[in-house]
């Protein structure tokens, strides 16, 4: 009975969480974008800068970023909206040279064998639209996300003294804290210098190419680089699509090989030699995470996911009755108790 009543409760919370999910998406961007700047603000505050002027360096900091976001995405929606109709006719070339050349190959009824519908001008546009409404609105909210970020970053300078005062110093909850806030900053920090140099080879890459939006695939692969596994995936396949429509089957085999070469130089060449252990989730927990996160939240939803997912994993280890869940979500199989590694893991690091 108590079983069903969480089930049901936890279903209720869902459905609510999904309803509201237009009012929530700016506030979860808004928290989002302070986690990526906390460490930050931690490293200036260890090296001796006041409260007060580490958090009036990260409030210019979020604001001009956010500004250089939203001039790029501004842009390149301009630029789309404008180039919809040579896209169109490319497309219905495309679609012809397809079926020219399936016929050749002796395919007669070549229209009603291909699944034409996937490169059908019409749904493509469609496509781009929803997209294009999609970063519109992200836009339009900016001024609210960023002021969010900034209250995020005031209350999170203070927020790790709260939590000790009202809990206490020994409380097993706050060493989880901490031990998750580590974790998690760390990763995010590295993570974030990995993505940019990834980011700016991809832009430089498709800028070569003679892409349009180059900015915006340098841009998408920055952000989509923090979903484990898949994220590099999603971020190239809008620029492989476009390199198809705007140059030709060459070009895009050209664009995903570069692509693929710039990935795996950085996550086998530079990645693990900074990154270290990561965040050890195991793929089948990233797929699910990515997806659920997805459908409840919309594509705020694929960023917000993951860290969600750790601090979860990190409660699990925290209690002996539900570390064998933090074990079983992990991406390998500890020799030892899952909090007896990570706390002695910890130790090590600080030491």
């Amino acid at each position: 009975m108590k079983s069903l009543f969480i089930g049901t409760c936890s279903l209720i919370i869902v459905l609510g969480v999904r309803y509201i999910t237009p009012v929530l998406n700016p506030l979860l961007v808004g928290l989002l974008i302070a986690i990526f700047c906390t460490p930050l603000l931690f490293w200036l505050q260890r090296k001796g800068a006041p409260r007060w002027l580490a958090l009036l360096i990260m409030v210019l900091v979020v604001f001009l970023l956010g500004l250089l976001v939203a001039s790029i995405v501004s842009y390149s929606i301009e630029q789309l909206t404008n180039s919809l109709d040579t896209y169109r006719d490319r497309l219905e070339l495309l679609k012809a040279d397809v079926v020219a050349l399936v016929k050749d190959w002796g395919v007669v009824d070549a229209e009603e064998i291909l699944p034409l519908e996937l490169i059908e001008p019409q749904t493509m546009i469609t496509a781009a639209v929803w997209v294009i409404q999609g970063l519109s609105t992200i836009v339009g909210q900016s001024v609210i996300i960023l002021l969010i970020a900034g209250f995020v970053l005031i209350e999170a300078a203070v927020l790790p003294a709260k939590i000790e005062a009202g809990l206490g110093p020994d409380h097993p909850l706050l060493k989880q804290f901490n031990l998750y806030s580590i974790d998690v900053t760390r990763y995010l920090a590295l993570k974030s210098w990995v993505n940019l140099l990834t980011g700016v080879a991809i832009a430089l890459w498709t800028w070569f190419l003679g892409l349009d939006f180059f900015l915006l695939w340098g841009l998408i692969m920055f952000f989509l680089n923090f979903v484990p596994t898949l994220g590099s995936v999603l971020a190239a396949i809008p620029a492989i699509f476009l390199a198809l429509v705007q140059y030709g089957p060459r070009t895009a085999v050209i664009t995903a090989v570069g692509y693929y070469i710039i990935n795996v130089a950085i996550s086998v060449g530079i990645e693990p030699r900074v990154m270290g252990r990561g965040l050890d989730l195991s793929i089948f927990v990233v797929f699910f995470s990515l997806f659920f996160f997805a459908w409840l939240l919309g594509p705020v939803g694929m960023f917000i996911g993951i860290p969600v997912v750790v601090l979860l994993k990190f409660i699990l280890a925290s209690y002996e009755e539900t570390q064998w869940l933090a074990v079983a979500m992990g991406s390998k199989v500890p020799l030892k108790p899952a909090i007896t590694e990570i706390v002695e893991t910890k130790g090590e690091e600080n030491t």
